[in-house]
């Protein structure tokens, strides 16, 4: 691994398909495999289908910043193979953010009395312009705590602040709100 490659800052941050194209993958690649066990004459039009539970389980998406930090480029892997976006210039990025997306339930059951709790949230690390109307993704966490310390962590390295996400709602939109269109 060369220096350069060394002070970079990766991020993988989930699958590039959700749970659905996921099952949905495996799922058309389950057949060829139920043909390949029973028949041998069509087997090589089979091999072709189990491309797709691999892609379902390989393909992932990411962040990565440049060697000297000042910018930032999203990726996505496909079978290894690494597609890498244009790099983002961050010098009008000045804030971090985290963004709680998705929400927790709790289910209780009217005979037993016992609550269960499904917890669905993820917090996203963002770095945003100054009037938080512009963002770009830098990193997805599973809890608050891991989106806390990496969120302070990266607010030390970028050496940006770390804020509340307030957005600046235009005087246009604040009219629209007081006539109740909104």
């Amino acid at each position: 691994m060369s220096a350069k490659q060394k002070n970079k800052l990766i991020f993988l941050n989930g699958y590039l398909f959700g749970p659905v194209g996921r099952v949905l993958l495996i799922t058309v690649g389950i057949a060829p495999m139920i043909i390949l066990l029973t028949d041998s004459k069509s087997s090589e039009f089979a091999l072709l289908f189990l491309i797709f539970p691999i892609l379902a389980y390989t393909s992932q998406f990411g962040a990565e910043f440049s060697a000297d930090l000042k910018q930032l480029s999203h990726f996505s892997l496909l079978l290894g193979l690494k597609k890498r976006g244009n790099y983002t210039d961050l010098e009008f990025y000045t804030d971090l953010v985290i963004i709680k997306l998705g929400r927790s339930q709790a289910v209780s059951s009217f005979y037993t009395g016992r609550a269960v709790s499904f917890d669905d949230s993820k917090h996203e690390i963002y770095l945003m312009t100054p009037d938080h109307r512009h963002r770009t993704l830098v990193k997805v966490c599973k809890s608050k705590a891991d989106a806390i310390d990496s969120a302070y962590i990266l607010s030390k390295k970028l050496n940006r602040k770390l804020v509340e996400f307030n957005p600046r709602i235009s005087e246009k939109s604040k009219q629209t709100k007081r006539r109740g269109l909104w």
